[in-house]
């Protein structure tokens, strides 16, 4: 039987918009854990978490609305700003 031989192809670049997803689905999803958390177990770390993101009562729907909104905009800019400079450091890469 014959060896497959597979091209090695090294990229060091990440996709924006992959990582922009990344970013959005991420802090959406701990944005509601964490809401969620402090309506049921009132923890204080996850009322101090959903405070970054709204200034309404934590344990509202006023804040998961808003609060969500806030995290998946910030959640997408940290991921883009991620492959943006990410990409940019690129020749830092060993060859």
């Amino acid at each position: 039987m014959a060896a497959i031989e597979m091209p090695v192809t090294a990229s060091t670049r990440i996709g924006v918009l992959r990582c922009t997803a990344t970013g959005v689905i991420v802090l959406a999803l701990n944005f509601i854990l964490c809401w969620v958390a402090g309506v049921v177990l009132t923890i204080p770390a996850t009322h101090m978490f959903v405070a970054l993101f709204t200034s309404a009562p934590t344990d509202s729907t006023a804040a998961l609305g808003l609060g969500l909104a806030a995290a998946v905009v910030f959640g997408g800019l940290s991921g883009a700003l991620t492959a943006l400079a990410y990409n940019l450091f690129g020749f830092l890469a060993p060859r």
